[in-house]
């Protein structure tokens, strides 16, 4: 009789775990290539999947792209949000937000280029559907801010209110930015630094220029 042996065989990846592992190595090859110099043949090298098993997941290169955009942007607005919705004073409130923003830019730098920085190498849908996550963002915090923005003096429904979103927003990514050039900075100099900025801009925010001399 033959000995049965201990080592169970290699499992096979389930659908959902294959894709999440496809749409993980997009975003990182979608970050250092581009959209338009990335291949699927890079994708599912890069996944460790046969060229089928991708298309199987995957119909073409502008599906996979849109759904990495998806799934990034939500995750995004999770953990912005928990920071604005979360316990504690306004300024706590502000603090914890611009934490989570750097910890999700210091966790996947791709993830924040790929959301932020690249742009549609001429695909005119993909570039709509980036807009139109870039700007659902903006609404989507700017109401999460809403009572905040009253305190200072602004209608969260207004286009003030969406343009000092827009404001703050491109203030952290470029700070984001350039924490990629300066990795030795801690990310609690970052979010200290940026707290005390926005901080005290929002606090003044209603004063005339006269007013802050």
């Amino acid at each position: 009789m033959a000995e049965t042996s201990d080592v169970s065989p290699k499992k096979r990846m389930r659908g959902p775990a294959r894709r999440a592992g496809i749409l993980a190595a997009a975003v990182e090859v979608f970050a250092h290539k581009g959209y338009g110099a990335a291949s699927m043949g890079d994708i599912s090298d890069a996944a460790g999947v046969a060229r089928p098993v991708l298309y199987d997941h995957f119909p073409s290169k502008q599906v996979l792209y849109l759904n990495v955009l998806a799934e990034l942007n939500s995750l995004l607005i999770a953990q912005v949000g928990a920071g604005i919705t979360g316990s504690g004073d306004p300024r706590e409130r502000m603090r914890a937000t611009i934490g989570a923003f750097f910890a999700f830019a210091e966790r996947s730098p791709a993830a924040r280029t790929v959301l932020y920085d690249l742009t549609d190498d001429g695909d005119p849908e993909i570039e709509a559907v980036r807009i139109g996550y870039w700007d659902a963002r903006i609404k989507v915090v700017t109401s999460m801010l809403g009572e905040d923005l009253r305190r200072i003096g602004l209608d969260p429904l207004s286009a003030e209110a969406e343009l000092t979103v827009e404001l703050l927003v491109n203030g952290l990514n470029g700070l984001a930015r350039w924490w990629l050039r300066h990795p030795e900075t801690s990310r609690d100099t970052l979010v200290s630094t940026a707290e005390r900025l926005l901080w005290n801009g929002m606090a003044r925010f209603g004063e005339q220029p006269d007013q802050l001399h």
